[in-house]
């Protein structure tokens, strides 16, 4: 799926020739004159691209960028949105319920940077020390729950077009808790808050088992984790849901308190009436939060009552060898998701 744009220019390389000068007074001076008409010239149009070239610069760029939009609209959608969402569903990934893919999900796959996490994943699949990143935590959600009927809710807090949700999993992208990693940055928990309550006016009728959602925790000068956010909504009233705040760092890490209490305020603010926990039980074995959080949402996602399964203190614990497992299988699911977009 490449858009090269090839800019050509065939035309021959101009060149400046000076010819012969002769060493008489009148000549000389008129040789003198000449070259220095040239080379006044040249300056000035080495000034004159100074200030012009930053100004073309930008409006090559910017015409590039609607050109390749233009085209991969037009003809990249076309082919990622059959192979991705018919065959690459069916066949590769042996599903008995393929789904239609969200075409923000689409839209994130079909970036060069998806490609480079997943191959950056396969290339780390026997480094214990690699971690995934958020982008790859995304993919590796995205292909467990369009195999197991799972809904996408996109940013705005929509399903796709004529996708049912009333008792399904929903699970969305991850959120970040701050939008940048600055001393002075606020938690932007707002954003939180307000897709719950997009979801919830966009489907007051249909309200899904649980929702599952990843969270970057970036405060400054604390080393980023990842952790998961469960809700379950109340089938009939739309103001109630268990909320479950599931970091595998328990109560045997206490550095993220303040966070996970952040997270959990935020999504009481949309569920109202609401019960909220976080995990206490110490279930992590090492410097693995991606797997981490990618396993336990897919291990809750067959958790009937997600809420008193932490409560019960029932989250499992991975050994290292169970680690190194699942960091093989993860790379084979991506070996397959890349193949099928270099096609």
């Amino acid at each position: 799926m490449n858009c090269n744009i090839a800019l050509k220019n065939n035309s021959a390389p101009k060149q400046l020739e000076f010819q012969g000068i002769n060493y008489n007074c009148r000549s000389l001076n008129k040789q003198y004159w000449e070259i220095s008409k040239r080379i006044f010239g040249i300056a000035a149009v080495c000034f004159a691209s100074l200030l012009i070239l930053p100004i073309a610069a930008f409006v090559t760029y910017g015409t590039y960028q609607t050109i390749r939009k233009w085209a991969f609209e037009l003809g990249n959608w076309k082919i990622i949105d059959s192979k991705i969402s018919n065959t690459y569903l069916i066949n590769p990934l042996s599903t008995n319920t393929p789904q239609k893919m969200h075409p923000e999900q689409v839209d994130q796959l079909s970036k060069p940077v998806s490609l480079a996490v997943l191959d950056d994943m396969v290339q780390n699949k026997n480094n214990s020390r690699a971690g995934y990143s958020m982008l790859g935590q995304d993919i590796l959600l995205m292909l467990f729950f369009l195999q197991k009927g799972g809904v996408y809710i996109d940013t705005e807090g929509k399903t796709a077009d004529g996708v049912e949700l009333s008792g399904k999993i929903a699970y969305a992208s991850h959120f970040s808790l701050y939008e940048n990693d600055e001393p002075n940055c606020k938690p932007n928990v707002e954003a939180l808050t307000n897709f719950l309550r997009r979801e919830n006016d966009f489907h007051p009728s249909q309200r899904p088992a649980k929702i599952i959602i990843p969270f970057y925790l970036n405060s400054y000068g604390k080393t980023p984790h990842a952790v998961l956010l469960v809700i379950e909504p109340d089938p009939q009233e739309r103001n109630k849901a268990n909320i479950t705040m599931v970091n595998p760092h328990g109560d045997g890490l206490k550095s993220y308190h303040s966070e996970e209490n952040m997270i959990l305020n935020a999504a009481k603010k949309a569920y109202r009436n609401s019960n909220a926990i976080r995990n206490k039980k110490t279930a992590y074995s090492g410097a693995y939060c991606g797997i981490d959080c990618v396993e336990n949402a897919r291990y809750l996602a067959g958790v009937s009552n997600v809420y008193e399964h932490i409560k019960q203190s029932m989250l499992p614990s991975r050994s290292h060898a169970e680690i190194a497992k699942i960091r093989l299988e993860h790379a084979e699911e991506c070996i397959i998701v890349a193949e099928e977009l270099r096609k």
